[in-house]
């Protein structure tokens, strides 16, 4: 991600603050889990990154993400940080 642009900030970049927690989740019929079996409920090591990106880059980012995410679908939201 910090190569294509986010995480800079100011006269800095590859600012990126990551956190670890549990996930969890149970892959339901029709899914096809990259990790898990369907039906069970899996528990997994995982990492959220936050991050400051452009407006401009958003809508690319997320593609980027989604096509390195090994999960089919990956959780993300985003939300607008005014800097004054």
């Amino acid at each position: 991600m910090c190569k294509a642009g986010a995480g800079k900030y100011g006269d800095y970049d590859s600012c990126v603050w990551q956190s670890i927690g549990m996930g969890q989740f149970r892959p339901l019929e029709g899914s096809n889990p990259y990790l898990g079996q369907v039906n069970q409920i899996e528990r997994v090591q995982e990492a959220k990154l936050e991050c400051l990106i452009s407006t401009n880059l958003i809508k690319e980012m997320i593609v980027e993400m989604k096509k390195a995410h090994p999960y089919e679908v990956p959780a993300y939201h985003y939300w607008p940080v005014f800097i004054d």
